[in-house]
């Protein structure tokens, strides 16, 4: 698995477990302390917003592309979300899917939160054996 997609997998996981107010995995912090001490690529300013080691205002003003501001927006409103600040996210996912990056995870996660509100996150272990 590519450092890139390892840091995206890591994202979702520190973000979910914020939101779950539950300790993060520790490799998926790891590898994120790891990638933040690496380069400049947008990937490693992503990873250094979610430990805090870069503000939003600050990746907002070094985003590039409309993909770059659809990450960044994204990953903010998650912060956002485990802080308890639902309606600043809500400002962001409608700024995630007014980029049209239908391609992206982050588009397809803010449409469906602002369709049928911040996604819940589960504790509890998956018993596959059991019916939906």
């Amino acid at each position: 698995m590519t450092e890139y997609l390892k840091t995206y997998c890591s994202l979702w996981v520190v973000g979910l477990s914020r939101r779950a107010k539950v300790e993060p995995d520790s490799l998926a912090l790891e590898h994120l302390r790891s990638v933040a001490r690496s380069g400049d690529a947008w990937y490693v300013r992503l990873s250094r917003l979610l430990l805090g080691q870069a503000s939003f205002v600050e990746l907002e003003r070094e985003a590039k592309t409309v993909g770059n501001r659809a990450e960044l927006y994204y990953y903010w409103a998650d912060q956002l979300v485990a802080a308890g600040k639902v309606e600043e996210a809500r400002a962001l996912w409608k700024k995630v899917v007014q980029t049209e990056m239908m391609a992206f995870y982050e588009y397809d996660m803010a449409a469906f939160n602002l369709r049928d509100g911040a996604a819940t996150v589960s504790t509890r272990p998956l018993d596959r054996r059991e019916s939906p």
